[in-house]
């Protein structure tokens, strides 16, 4: 049975002295399953709140901190994010917890330097993680198959495409036969090794993966899930590099609606995908929206990441190749010669993209 709120305002609920710490952390979980963010910050927040007023356990403690950074890292707010995620690991070393809570803890702040783009940090964190899994909750831990694809993801990320292939089927064979054939985390392996064999020219064995993991996430969560969205923006851009503008405008744009819904319209991965969608606009001759999403991802990137990063250096490059098409010479250049400098910048980077379609 769901706890249900009074018809009140959520802002005034969650300030309400009669839920308790039980009733947030319920809360909380019911608004993340269903990709309400917002409403989980809220409820995460009044929950460590309560948690550090009641004096509860370690345990209890870590949960609270970490749902809430947790949170905080699917918004892309990175900086309290991690500041939470470094205080759960101290309390971790003060004892009363277990095991599995730090798994989950150095998992999750993993995933958090590879989004920031510290790959080697976040590669070192994830093989040391593996080992203490592996170690202290046995070999068969379902943690195991997220370790897995989120370090295949790193080695996707730095090129490494043999290396991550091998991983994703790792994690696929390791699915199968200790968790199921039909959940949302084989999808999402599936979908990531849709991406290898994409950057490897693989392109039937690509697609497959791709609906593949589309038909379970479908199966297992709803045509509406947050996850779909992923997947739909890797097969979109999929379907561009191939040269099928039809199919990729319709799975992009299904793709953006999905995220705009989950996260509106200022949030980084909206802004990636209208990378992706004025791409494919462009291609088909629609200057005139291609521009308008060019123009709003670049404000989202340079307000997210800051104005000199690699996914701003490629955005500016395919706007200026509209620009170009739509003779705005002068502009067109401009963004060129920025788009440089900041390449110029960052060639000690490990991975600098080199067009919004890379596969991701």
């Amino acid at each position: 049975m769901i706890w249900i709120l009074p018809t009140v305002t959520l802002a005034a609920a969650v300030e309400s002295q009669d839920l308790r710490l039980w009733d947030l952390d319920r809360l909380g979980r019911e608004a993340f399953k269903n990709s309400n963010y917002n409403d989980a910050e809220l409820y995460f927040r009044r929950a460590l709140d309560r948690a550090e007023v009641d004096k509860v356990s370690n345990a209890d403690l870590v949960v609270a901190v970490s749902n809430l950074a947790e949170t905080l890292r699917i918004k892309a707010s990175y900086d309290e994010s991690e500041k939470l995620f470094d205080r759960a690991l101290k309390i971790l070393e003060t004892g009363g917890t277990a095991d599995s809570y730090r798994a989950s803890v150095l998992l999750n702040l993993g995933r958090l330097y590879q989004e920031t783009r510290r790959y080697a940090l976040s590669e070192k964190l994830f093989k040391e993680t593996l080992r203490f899994t592996k170690q202290k909750l046995g070999p068969r831990h379902p943690t195991i198959a997220e370790l897995l694809l989120s370090l295949g993801t790193i080695y996707s990320v730095s090129n490494r495409n043999k290396l991550a292939e091998k991983t994703f089927l790792e994690a696929t064979v390791f699915i199968q036969r200790n968790i199921g054939s039909d959940n949302i985390l084989l999808a999402q392996v599936l979908s990531s090794l849709g991406v290898s064999y994409w950057k490897q020219k693989k392109w039937t064995r690509a697609e497959s993966m791709f609906l593949q993991s589309l038909d379970i996430t479908e199966h297992s969560r709803g045509p509406y899930d947050l996850d779909m969205a992923a997947i739909l923006d890797n097969l979109g851009g999929f379907y561009y590099t191939r040269g099928n503008l039809v199919e990729a405008e319709t799975t992009l744009r299904r793709a953006l609606e999905l995220r705009i819904k989950v996260f509106g319209p200022g949030n980084l991965t909206v802004a990636l995908t209208s990378v992706r969608l004025a791409m494919v606009l462009t291609a088909q001759g629609n200057y005139t929206e291609a521009r308008l999403w060019y123009a709003k991802s670049l404000r989202t990137q340079e307000q997210s990441l800051g104005p000199r990063t690699p996914e701003v250096a490629a955005t500016l490059e395919e706007f200026a190749k509209l620009l170009h098409q739509m003779n705005n010479v002068d502009e067109a250049v401009a963004m060129e010669a920025r788009a440089k400098t900041i390449r110029t910048e960052l060639k000690y980077m490990m991975r600098v993209p080199t067009n919004g379609v890379s596969p991701r």
